[in-house]
């Protein structure tokens, strides 16, 4: 998987799925926002808090996970991501 076959998929949790499209919009994202109004993503994923992100490889498996956000976050989290994708190029 090159780099340029790296996907992010934001997941809105939101009751009122507008809001975070909302959101989403705010910010903005440049990532597709999917819908789980009935929770099964966090369920199957365990998240305790938000935001949190995961890192899956091809066949679904978590490879990194980050709850929270910080600005400092950014560097560590981009070199978690290059180093993830480069392994399986």
């Amino acid at each position: 998987m090159g780099r340029d076959q790296f996907q992010v998929i934001g997941v809105n949790i939101d009751e009122d799925p507008s809001d975070g499209v909302r959101f989403a919009c705010e910010i903005p994202v440049s990532y597709p926002l999917v819908s789980d109004m009935q929770t099964e993503v966090l369920t199957a994923y365990e998240v305790k808090s938000m935001p949190t992100g995961f890192l899956l490889d091809r066949k679904g498996r978590i490879i990194a996970r980050h709850r929270g956000f910080r600005e400092k976050d950014k560097p560590r989290l981009r070199d978690t991501i290059i180093a993830a994708v480069d392994q399986t190029e």
